[in-house]
């Protein structure tokens, strides 16, 4: 449960390393910057392309976030709302004119079904260039951020999406 009374934005930070293979680490904050949750993702694209390549893995920099229905096919996006985002600064700016942001989202059960986040063999599924985390997760995430704007956050927040600790390269 989120219980704070805080002015201002909340903010997730999206960790990955320039290996999208491996899984990355999404953390939820409140506007005074503590920690509300975090999970497992993958900035992976289906292609393996480099972050400027159309559908290529997901850009790194800072977004502006918001939560949205999604309407589209929930085998991809998963039955939950998405966190979609407008590109504000770094490598995303500086290089990826194309992309008009990226969504944080669930989808693709099938791959990693009733498997823990710590086994070895737990995997999440690609995508065209979004953060893919599981469905549940998904929806924590969006009750989470439901509660911080109930308690005086803003709607909107920021995202900021790293490789290896950088926002630009």
């Amino acid at each position: 449960n989120v219980t704070v009374n805080v002015n201002g934005k909340w903010h997730i930070t999206v960790e990955l390393t320039a290996n999208r293979s491996q899984l990355g680490t999404i953390t939820l904050f409140d506007a005074s910057g503590a920690e509300v949750s975090h999970a497992k993702c993958l900035g992976r694209s289906a292609s393996g392309d480099a972050m400027n390549v159309t559908n290529g893995n997901t850009p790194i920099g800072v977004y502006e976030g918001y939560v949205e229905y999604h309407y589209d096919d929930i085998d991809a996006y998963g039955p939950y709302d998405v966190i979609k985002t407008i590109p504000k600064s770094g490598y995303v700016v500086e290089y990826c004119s194309h992309r008009s942001g990226i969504w944080i989202h669930g989808g693709r059960e099938e791959v990693y079904g009733d498997l823990s986040e710590d086994d070895p063999n737990f995997r999440l599924g690609t995508t065209y260039g979004c953060v893919r985390i599981r469905s549940e997760y998904n929806l924590q995430l969006i009750n989470e951020i439901a509660a911080l704007i109930e308690n005086h956050h803003e709607s909107h927040g920021i995202v900021t999406i790293t490789q290896d600790g950088q926002i630009t390269l």
